[in-house]
């Protein structure tokens, strides 16, 4: 099963091979920017794969750091950094959604807290379909339909050949809010007990017994990318709108409340069985 990216890989490899040029030729970003009339801030995002480059400002650097591009090779990484994400056959999306879209297909692992519904890697579609309509009224169903459509593509990932790993932490209260009535929540159920059997997934659950915790104050995000291509992010969505924290010292807090948040939850098995005894009960 193909992999769905947008253009964040390509643009974090570019990215990453024009610092080591810079860094063989004892340049600093300063340096470099200065030859062009840009900050160092430009140097430091087309680096960190943020922005991308357009074929004449990656000739001009190459000149400039004494290097060649012979093979194309990263000529061809300039042009897959432009592309546009593959969640664009599916229709327009607002750009936050589309960021994290990004940071996800670039992802090795995906860890999830979720306070009051399934995670959309988890849903089903009839539970999809009533988590996006039902709390956003005024949404057409063309729309409805097309997000739905996105999240079973984003699911591919983890059955693909080089899956996606998902530690997914949720709240009881995620299990017990009925979504689209007993018979679709029962199957959305029955479809975290299959998802955790997976070997890259692991699931537990917070039990209400286990009182206040760190996920208390709502549902947050961890991506972890491979080494090579950037540091690990948190995403956050609110009301307001999505918060991205790259800050070295705020992902360490998010992932010390993560890492409490496993030990306050059921073990895996323990997981299961309260999903299964909640499932009987509808």
């Amino acid at each position: 099963m193909s992999r769905p990216f947008g253009p964040t890989i390509p643009r974090l490899m570019l990215g990453k091979a024009l610092r080591e040029m810079r860094e063989r030729k004892g340049m600093s970003r300063e340096e470099a920017g200065e030859n062009f009339g840009w900050s160092e801030g430009k140097i430091r995002t087309i680096e960190n794969g943020q922005v991308g480059v357009d074929k004449v400002d990656l000739a001009a650097l190459l000149a400039l750091y004494g290097e060649s591009d012979d093979s194309g090779e990263l000529d061809e990484l300039r042009k897959q950094s432009r592309q546009r994400g593959f969640w664009v056959k599916y229709g327009p999306v607002q750009k936050t959604y589309a960021t994290y879209l990004d940071l996800e297909s670039a992802a090795k692992k995906v860890s999830s807290f979720d306070l009051a519904v399934v995670n959309g890697l988890m849903q089903t579609p009839e539970y999809a379909r009533a988590a996006i309509e039902v709390p956003a009224p005024g949404i057409g169903p063309d729309e409805v339909e097309r997000l739905v459509q996105l999240r079973a593509v984003r699911q591919q990932r983890l059955t693909a050949d080089d899956p996606l790993g998902l530690w997914a932490i949720l709240d009881e209260a995620a299990l017990c809010r009925v979504i689209g009535g007993p018979e679709v929540m029962r199957v959305q159920l029955e479809k975290l007990l299959e998802l955790a059997d997976l070997p890259n997934i692991d699931l537990q659950v917070v039990p209400f017994a286990a009182g206040a915790h760190p996920g208390t104050w709502g549902s947050f995000t961890l991506l972890e990318f491979p080494e090579s291509l950037r540091p690990p992010a948190v995403y956050i969505e609110t009301r307001g709108g999505e918060i991205y924290l790259e800050d070295n010292a705020e992902v360490k807090r998010c992932n010390l409340s993560y890492v409490r948040l496993c030990a306050t939850a059921l073990s895996p098995a323990e997981s299961k069985k309260l999903i299964r005894s909640i499932a009987r009960e509808l």
